[in-house]
């Protein structure tokens, strides 16, 4: 169980990324948090550039990216990570796909963990509580 989160990323209201103690990365959306390691966020990386330079999906095991379509017609990508996943209206891909690049970018150049940088667990738990109302995330 991660106790300390870092956050690596600018904090939108309701989004932001963070690093646990146990260097596993922490995407919270809108009440909602999704977990993976480095290697994934290179992967995210690599499908992000491939759907916004027109592909449809970008599929590997641990992650998917799918373009979609809601009942209204407004395009949506969705985003599994394992089994859990988040459906995003094209501004708010955008968003997170600077959240991305700006974690891939703080880790590059970050020293290894210290429980001082890091904030408690139940401190974040509190703002996620606090903030988020909508839930955006689904399971398959």
């Amino acid at each position: 169980m991660c106790l300390y989160m870092l956050p690596i990323t600018r904090q939108f209201p309701g989004q932001a990324i963070y690093r646990c103690e146990h260097g596993s990365l922490h995407l919270a959306w809108d009440g909602n948090l999704l977990s993976f390691s480095e290697e994934d966020l290179q992967t995210l990386i690599v499908f992000i550039d491939r759907i916004e330079s027109g592909a449809e999906n970008a599929v590997a095991q641990k992650i998917q990216i799918y373009r979609r379509k809601a009942a209204s017609g407004m395009p949506l990508v969705e985003i599994w990570i394992e089994q859990y996943g988040l459906r995003l209206s094209g501004r708010d891909f955008k968003k997170l796909r600077r959240m991305i690049t700006e974690a891939a970018d703080w880790l590059a150049v970050q020293p290894p963990f210290t429980a001082q940088d890091h904030i408690h667990t139940a401190r974040i738990q509190q703002f996620i509580d606090l903030q988020f109302t909508r839930p955006l995330i689904f399971q398959n």
